[in-house]
């Protein structure tokens, strides 16, 4: 072959080999998640008819009834009620004996509030009393079991937009003469006039405007003449008319069933209609459901970290603080582009919320679109006279981008998503039997459904309580030859290392450990994306790998390898940032990194500490990648550091997902893991529960918020007997007082979890992970024995057993109450405290009840 040719078929195949390698790089293959998401069909609606009244709900109608409950709507205001037949309570969306006028009444008398943006890019404010009912602009319906009310809100000039401004006076009399109805040609006649200066030019008058009960009567005149919108073209042409629609609205529907002793309250968001230039931003469905006036005695429960309660009336609003709860269900969304945070709170793990009030209660669940929700809650004050808490879902989201002036000046700009949410939404709501109307009741009925549905199952009994062990292994750090940094590994704890803490802690008389090793593959704790896997060769071998996971299963213990999916270190060549990565609204690829106290930032310079965020888009193909490689390492136990807990959206233009998706494509690659394999998860949303049977790092705390009078937990109150459990590991934990930790292990059922390493954590300096500094196992472990021994006395008897009750005895004092008959109090005063026939040393605890 000539030289010229071969140099040639060199060259064709470099280009194909370069067109595939960025062919590679930069396509973008869209994962199609249709299947994973709930199908529900829409509710087939009819002309409402009521089915009567009720003496003890006034002015009101009967829409819909069971066994246990009565629904009615008040056809004028569309204010609902719900009574319950078992105890005679009623239940109103609104506060009723309202009054009437001001702004306040305007809420308080609303279905739903709403905020949109406006065409100048600011932010505003509707409600349906205000902006659809007083306007008459509804319509009720009836359902199975139940109402559909639908809300147009907004200004809907477009009526008027429909009738020709300009007639000559021969076509209005062609016109009329089609109408046969005296009341609408009375309006139309009425309201043509002829011009003063154009002879035979017909007017219509501005003043009718106002009136949208004649704008109605004009529109059904020239709608019964056969009038069509070519007919309108038409008139305008030839009068040279020009018309731009004023019309700014949106239609919203809401839709009210009963189910059983719930009532279920849905957001066809499918038929929500947005017209005009404002975009609708989030929605707040009955923000005043059962509120609590001055005069009421109660609470309102929310999700806080672990459960929180706010007492009504506390003065919060007007003293110790001004500002409302609000979390965001599942926690923040690394997409919406927030890195400064001024406080770090317990992201608030479970979709749920309550209220009791004056000896009843309401407990309520977002079933459907909780990824889009966050909780909101008040207590009375100036601005409200109510205590409330209802659920705010985010249909579509903003953020602000930095521009630059023509004269150099800087500034921000807000920009507003383009994609509005189209999942289910769907809340719950459900009345309490007055011997369940607590935050204890709401607990039980929860767990009851969860256990329904298959999320929860009972735990296999075993004679000891699990010891939670995590392993420092490999960690990077910069490192220097002659002057010349490199990115190094530092080795915490080799697997043979970590054989010897794991015996020694059995010498001591630990056992079912639980061990979860942090850092053993992709260079580390900060790994790489999880689509390859390469063990860090600074640790050991894969055998001997191999024999600490058959030491610790011939212990009756287990180890887990612990891996990061969603925040993974984007410094190698593996990730592909262009295909990979989750994008914010100005398309820039989101980024993370450990929480920085000093800046409040969640920016790192250290890039250890960085983490690229994955698209929900390309986590599939990741965890299909990752699941072959990881069965050769020959280690069944797997620990997930972030999927089941992160949940993450993709503004991406070309490909958005949403929340609501992210969460239905993230359970199925949870349940890929699962199959065949033993899960554990670190700070797990309730979705990720039906997929394991070990949980670490759960909120064990309220937030400290203060509008938040007291902590509660609700969390462990609904997983105890079922899954696991253990907090923050002890080591870490910022109060350093171990005999406070055992009391909170105490009420809360929390399992001993601790944090080793072979080497002194001192070598961590430096790096992002130095935090681990106090992580060296000699120093701990006398600590962590004495601490184990102490629950497992109690709990190898409580393991198994739900948590039925959690009461506050007095300040300082608690009481778990187990389904076995047998109680757990703890005493945090400095004093010695005498509970019914149980008497808890100062600072200490005591067992009690049936079966102690």
């Amino acid at each position: 072959m000539k030289k010229w040719k071969k140099k040639a078929l060199v060259s064709a195949v470099c280009v194909v080999v370069a067109g595939a390698l960025v062919w590679n790089l930069f396509s973008y293959q869209k994962y199609d998640y249709s299947a994973l998401l709930p199908r529900t069909a829409a509710a087939a609606a009819k002309e409402f008819e009521a089915q009567g009244t009720d003496p003890r709900v006034k002015d009101m109608e009967i829409a819909a009834q069971n066994d246990t409950l009565m629904l009615f709507i008040n056809p004028k205001t569309t204010e609902v009620a719900v009574l319950d037949k078992r105890t005679g309570k009623v239940w109103y969306t609104n506060p009723p004996g309202l009054g009437s006028g001001g702004n306040a009444h305007d809420t308080l008398a609303s279905q739903i509030d709403l905020g949109y943006f406006d065409s100048n890019r600011n932010t505003e404010q509707y409600c349906t009393y205000t902006d659809s009912v007083q306007k008459k602009q509804f319509k009720i319906q009836s359902v199975d079991n139940g109402i559909k009310v639908t809300y147009t809100i907004g200004t809907v000039s477009v009526q008027t937009d429909s009738i020709p401004k300009v007639l000559t006076k021969e076509r209005l009399e062609q016109i009329l003469a089609k109408v046969s109805t005296e009341d609408y040609k009375e309006a139309m006649q009425d309201n043509y006039v002829e011009d003063d200066k154009k002879a035979g030019q017909m007017d219509f008058l501005e003043s009718a405007k106002e009136s949208d009960i004649i704008v109605g009567k004009i529109l059904k005149g020239f709608q019964e003449a056969g009038y069509t919108s070519k007919d309108l073209a038409q008139d305008n042409r030839r009068a040279g008319v020009k018309t731009s629609s004023e019309a700014s609205y949106f239609v919203i529907p809401l839709v009210y069933q009963l189910q059983g002793d719930q009532l279920s309250v849905s957001v066809p968001t499918k038929e929500i209609v947005e017209k005009g230039a404002n975009k609708l931003l989030y929605i707040e469905p009955l923000a005043y459901f059962a509120a609590g006036s001055t005069k009421d005695q109660g609470y309102l429960f929310v999700p806080s970290g672990c459960g929180g309660i706010i007492n009504f009336n506390n003065g919060a609003n007007g003293g110790k603080s001004s500002s409302t709860y609000m979390q965001q269900i599942y926690g923040d969304d690394p997409a919406a582009g927030k890195d400064v945070r001024t406080e770090v709170t317990e992201a608030a793990r479970m979709p749920v919320f309550g209220i009791r009030k004056n000896g009843d209660a309401v407990f309520a669940y977002l079933n459907q679109g909780a990824g889009t929700a966050s909780v909101v809650a008040d207590v009375s004050g100036q601005a409200c006279p109510y205590n409330t808490v209802h659920p705010r879902f985010t249909l579509r989201t903003t953020d602000k981008i930095q521009t630059t002036q023509a004269d150099g000046t800087s500034g921000e700009m807000n920009i507003v998503d383009n994609a509005l949410y189209h999942g289910d939404i769907n809340i719950r709501y459900c009345f309490l039997t007055r011997k369940d109307a607590d935050y204890s009741g709401m607990a039980r009925y929860y767990r009851n459904i969860l256990t329904q549905s298959g999320v929860l199952k009972p735990l296999s009994k075993t004679e000891d309580v699990p010891f939670y062990l995590d392993i420092v292994g490999a960690v990077e750090k910069t490192k220097y030859v002659m002057g010349v940094a490199y990115p190094g590994i530092v080795p915490m704890t080799t697997y043979g290392e970590a054989k010897t803490i794991f015996s020694e802690l059995q010498e001591q008389g630990v056992k079912n450990i639980q061990m979860r090793y942090l850092g053993w593959f992709n260079r580390g704790i900060n790994n790489d994306v999880p689509s390859s896997v390469s063990l860090v060769r600074q640790l050991g071998s894969k055998g001997a790998l191999q024999d600490l996971d058959r030491t610790l299963s011939s212990k009756s213990s287990r180890l887990y390898l612990d891996a990061a999916f969603q925040q993974v270190n984007g410094d190698t060549g593996h990730y592909q940032k262009a295909k990979q990565s989750a994008r914010y609204l100005d398309q820039r690829s989101v980024e993370t990194a450990l929480y920085n106290r000093a800046t409040l930032s969640m920016r790192n310079t250290d890039t250890e500490g960085s983490f690229n965020v994955v698209s929900p888009n390309a986590l599939p193909d990741i965890v299909d990648r990752f699941l072959p490689k990881f069965q050769k390492v020959g280690v069944s136990g797997l620990s997930l550091r972030d999927l089941g807990s992160l949940l993450v959206s993709d503004k991406k233009k070309s490909y958005p997902i949403d929340r609501s998706a992210a969460q239905a494509i993230d359970e199925a690659q949870l349940k890929k893991l699962q199959q065949n394999r033993p899960l554990e998860i670190a700070d797990a949303n309730t979705y990720a529960w039906a997929y394991t049977q070990n949980l670490i790092d759960i909120p064990a705390d309220g937030n400290g918020f203060d509008l938040i009078d007291q902590t509660v937990p609700f969390y462990e109150m609904l997983i105890h007997g079922s899954i696991d459990y253990a907090g923050e590991a002890s080591n870490l934990n910022e109060t350093q007082d171990a005999d406070a930790q055992v009391r909170q292990m105490m009420a809360y059922g929390l399992m001993p979890h601790y944090l080793f390493s072979y080497q002194n954590g001192s070598v961590l300096s430096d790096t992002a992970y130095q935090t681990y500094y106090s992580t060296d196992y000699r120093t701990w472990l006398d600590e962590a024995t004495a601490n184990y021994k102490k629950m497992n006395a109690v709990y190898a008897k409580l393991r198994t057993a739900k948590i039925n009750e959690f009461r506050i005895c007095q300040t300082g004092v608690t009481e778990t109450v187990y389904d076995n008959g047998i109680s757990v109090y703890v005493n945090n005063t400095a004093s010695p405290v005498t509970i019914g026939s149980v008497t808890v040393d100062a600072n200490g605890y005591a067992l009690g009840g049936d079966r102690s």
